[in-house]
């Protein structure tokens, strides 16, 4: 082929394209339903790829936050379990200047 009919065809192709007649011009008129058929499936397959990223970028953002939110309550946890000791209980009633001691013996209960 020569460089004008390539030309010349594609050529005709951009003008086919523009006046919606590309398809008919290829003589597939009666594939029509079949192409469109396939194109919706394309769309449905790409729209449910971009779903189904989307929905794993939440996953994956939600599990960073849970992972953070564990080490959060893990800090917590450890704070409260250091401040509830005996030891460190009587030194801040000490530092307050409370009178409040250990009891030497253990509690007993009244009866009527």
């Amino acid at each position: 082929m020569k460089l004008k009919s390539i030309w010349s065809v594609v050529k005709n192709s951009i003008v086919a394209i523009l006046r919606g007649e590309f398809l008919l011009s290829l003589k597939v008129g009666r594939y029509l339903l079949h192409i469109i058929y396939t194109f919706f499936l394309f769309a449905v397959v790409i729209w449910f790829s971009l779903a189904v990223e989307n929905s794993m970028a939440k996953v994956q953002q939600n599990n960073r936050e849970i992972e953070e939110l564990q080490i959060a309550k893990d800090q917590k946890t450890f704070e409260l379990v250091r401040l509830s000791k005996r030891s460190s209980v009587k030194e801040r009633l000490e530092k307050m200047g409370s009178d409040v001691i250990e009891n030497a013996k253990p509690a007993y209960r009244l009866e009527k």
